[in-house]
């Protein structure tokens, strides 16, 4: 299991500079400018979540209400993480401000 987060990737690719091309190349990550504002949204690509501990912490979490179900548990929870990040890319690229949609929706406390 991994120990690198979701946080920690998008964080080291915002401290990155402005080298996306290199940043992309090294985090895995994707991004997308919002040229309204001038800001850059991080996100990852679905093979770089998998290797994520968010993504190990939430399929094991899953995996627990899954276990009594037709389906491998695993296989359940891949398939409802993968709509819950549709959805976010899709509000993403909807979004008027990236880094306002970034806080409020890619960050914990």
């Amino acid at each position: 299991m991994s120990t690198t987060t979701l946080a920690d990737l998008l964080a080291g690719a915002d401290a990155a500079g402005h080298d996306h091309a290199a940043t992309e190349k090294n985090s895995g990550l994707q991004h997308i400018h919002n040229h309204a504002t001038g800001s850059i949204v991080w996100f990852p690509t679905w093979k770089k979540y998998r290797e994520t501990a968010d993504w190990s912490v939430a399929v094991d979490g899953l995996a627990g209400d899954f276990s009594s179900g037709t389906a491998p548990a695993e296989e359940s929870a891949s398939a409802l993480l993968a709509q819950d990040l549709d959805l976010l890319l899709t509000r993403a690229a909807a979004s008027g401000d990236a880094n306002i949609f970034v806080q409020e929706n890619l960050f914990s406390t």
